[in-house]
């Protein structure tokens, strides 16, 4: 029942017109009623029922959505991302609707296919480092940094 809940409260379509497509411009345009300003500010996690509501809502909610900025921007500055190429060079572009998301409580995209590309080679050998240097911090391994 309370999965019902949640679901019908984040497809309101009052509140993000076709609920059931996949649109990041509801809180980007003006045109939208989840538009909110400044855009320094929103849109937030915070508020949105997958963190609970009211006095048991989540407390990690600030350090989910800093995490997020972190991780979203070191992704955006090291790769490119675009959608995927078909064998006659179109763009092959994710489903959107019902079927493109997963039925669980805290729900989001399917998995689909993209191009992932490094913006440099200076960036892409940054990445390999860094990613070695994990790897044999991992496993135990004295840092050299």
């Amino acid at each position: 029942m309370l999965i019902k809940i949640f679901r019908a409260i984040s497809r309101d379509s009052t509140m993000y017109p076709d609920p059931e497509s996949y649109n990041p411009a509801r809180w980007l345009s003006a045109e939208y009623p989840s538009y909110r300003e400044p855009l320094t500010q929103h849109p937030t996690l915070v508020g949105h029922h997958q963190f609970g509501v009211g006095r048991r809502g989540c407390p990690g909610v600030d350090l989910s959505e800093a995490e997020l900025l972190i991780a979203c921007s070191a992704i955006l500055w090291a790769f490119t991302i675009k959608p995927k190429r078909g064998v006659d060079g179109k763009e092959i572009l994710p489903e959107s609707g019902p079927k493109s998301m997963t039925t669980n409580l805290i729900g989001g995209p399917l998995p689909f296919e993209f191009e992932l590309k490094p913006r440099s080679e200076e960036r892409r050998e940054q990445v390999l480092r860094m990613w070695a240097e994990e790897e044999a911090e991992a496993e135990g391994e004295p840092s050299k940094y």
